[in-house]
């Protein structure tokens, strides 16, 4: 499976802009003593000389010197010290592969223990006889009528199913057909063997299925698939992957140099690899910093993400504009102002953070409109077609280098800076949405976190403990990390794309509420 191929083209990160400033040296370059450029200054400074020895009887220094200095060109050394420094190199951004949340491709069609086959298999579609599926995957026409006949003692071919699969099996290097195997499910397949003369000969192929709890780790370096070979785990595992990020609210992304430690399920049928199961447990380190989630199935089945405290993440269409931080004053369509003291509507949610909090993308979306506005102090305005709303976000400190209206953004996307611009009294996010024109709720697209259900907790707590041990032992490249406890997080710099690093402390923010007579998207 090449992963890689199938990634889309990573986006590069936004980058600040570049200080204008040109700061000259302190000190020039000595002059040059050797070439035309040196003779030439020699030959002014020797001029001035006899000039100045001859001044007082000839008065003449002065258009000696200039008469010298204007016939020689500028010395080359001079000219290049007075440039403008060139601008330091540009830091490279980091290589960012997505992560393919589809559905992950049929494993391989199960056989007898015995020699590897390459195999090419189809399957099955609405009223299509085996025959045709056969010579999809290559049986020569000649042999499709005998390859049916000895499968036709196990299989009723009056029953086909759509959906069934049959695989044409070679031998590596001669390409030489031996089998033919008609798989019904993953414990039921049947195959046709052809021996060295020619025969063929019907057999029900003994398939045993067994599921290992697999415990690996990689740090992503050169590519996913060659990290993941690299630690011992079939690229199939991928789409699981995406699964489990998209759970613990985390892009479907990983950056060069990230590190991932998981517990996953793994399917093995006649002791190779099948498929993968569930991911029961996730440690990710990166750009983000660190998140660690574990997965409680409940007795229906259904199975759900929690951190070590037991705590979900955000669900719903809308995730939140500033991960993690608190809101400090919700939509109330009839609040009295803090300021004017009149009733007046707040038309949004306000999330208190410290200024220079990233503020992130919360769905998919375009830019309608970046720039100062009045009460609502810097705002960006963006549409999200999918969902029929447009979200607004004000009183910025400053704006995501390079955003503009018509651009379009990902989920996660940076926007801007927590601030405490236009009628504000201190640093915060005034988050709003409209829906055809009028302000709703925010929070009604928005589902916070909560807690793993009482009747659950127990097992939470004893399974946790278990899986935290566990992912702790994982080493990667060789390298026990350091226990969770003792994870500092990364230090704050170029904002990558789709990776929100952990916002700072929270700080007293002056006031709970938004002072805006407005947000702006009127």
């Amino acid at each position: 499976m090449a992963v890689e191929s199938e990634y889309p083209r990573p986006e590069l990160p936004l980058e600040e802009e570049p200080d204008p400033v040109v700061r000259m040296p302190k000190r020039m370059a000595a002059l040059p003593d050797e070439g035309p450029a040196g003779v030439g200054a020699r030959l002014v400074f020797g001029v001035a000389a006899l000039g100045a020895l001859l001044g007082a009887s000839l008065g003449a220094v002065g258009l000696g010197i200039v008469h010298a200095t204007r016939a020689l060109p500028p010395p080359a050394a001079a000219v290049a010290v007075l440039s403008a420094p060139p601008p330091p190199a540009a830091v490279a951004a980091p290589v960012v592969y997505a992560l393919a949340a589809a559905a992950p491709a049929d494993a391989g069609v199960a056989h007898a223990p015995g020699p590897q086959y390459e195999t090419t298999q189809q399957r099955i579609g609405a009223g299509r006889p085996l025959a045709v599926a056969l010579r999809a995957v290559g049986v020569p026409r000649g042999e499709v009528g005998r390859a049916i006949a000895a499968l036709d003692r196990f299989i009723n071919m009056r029953a086909l199913q759509p959906g069934d699969r049959v695989a044409a099996m070679r031998e590596p290097g001669t390409g030489a057909l031996r089998r033919v195997e008609y798989r019904r499910a993953a414990t039921q397949v049947w195959a046709a063997v052809r021996d060295d003369a020619g025969q063929w000969r019907g057999e029900r192929v003994e398939v045993v299925m067994r599921t290992e709890v697999v415990r690996a780790g990689f740090r992503v370096e050169g590519s996913v698939e060659a990290s993941l070979r690299a630690a011992g785990l079939n690229p199939d595992v991928v789409p699981r992957i995406a699964e489990a990020f998209a759970a613990m609210d985390l892009p479907p992304r990983l950056l060069a140099r990230d590190v991932l430690r998981l517990i996953v399920e793994e399917e093995r049928m006649n002791g190779q690899f099948f498929r993968y199961g569930r991911v029961l447990a996730v440690d990710y380190r990166g750009a983000l910093g660190r998140r660690r989630g574990y997965l409680v199935t409940y007795s229906t089945g259904a199975g759900e993400w929690f951190d070590a405290q037991g705590m979900s993440w955000e669900r719903g269409p809308l995730r939140s504009p500033v991960p993690s931080a608190r809101i400090s004053s919700r939509f109330n369509p009839r609040r009295m102002h803090p300021v004017l003291h009149v009733l007046k509507p707040h038309n949004g949610v306000d999330w208190a953070a410290p200024t220079g909090t990233p503020i992130y993308a919360p769905a998919e979306g375009m830019v309608l409109s970046v720039g100062p506005a009045g009460p609502s102090g810097n705002l960006v305005r963006v549409r999200h077609p999918q969902l029929g709303v447009e979200t607004g976000y004000c009183h910025l400190s400053r704006f995501a280098a390079g955003l503009r209206p018509g651009q379009r953004v990902r989920p996660h996307q940076l926007l801007g800076y927590v601030g405490t611009t236009g009628r504000s009294t201190g640093p915060h996010l005034h988050f709003s949405v409209k829906r055809a024109g009028v302000f709703i709720d925010p929070l009604s697209l928005y589902v916070g976190r909560r807690a793993v259900p009482a009747a659950a907790r127990e097992r939470f707590e004893r399974d946790a403990f278990q899986r935290g041990g566990e992912l702790d032992q994982i080493a990667v490249n060789g390298e026990t990390l350091a226990p969770p406890d003792e994870v500092a997080p990364p230090p704050s710099g170029m904002p990558v794309p789709g990776m929100a690093p952990p916002p700072a402390a929270p700080e007293p923010d002056g006031s709970d509420e938004s002072m805006d007579d407005h947000d702006g998207a009127d």
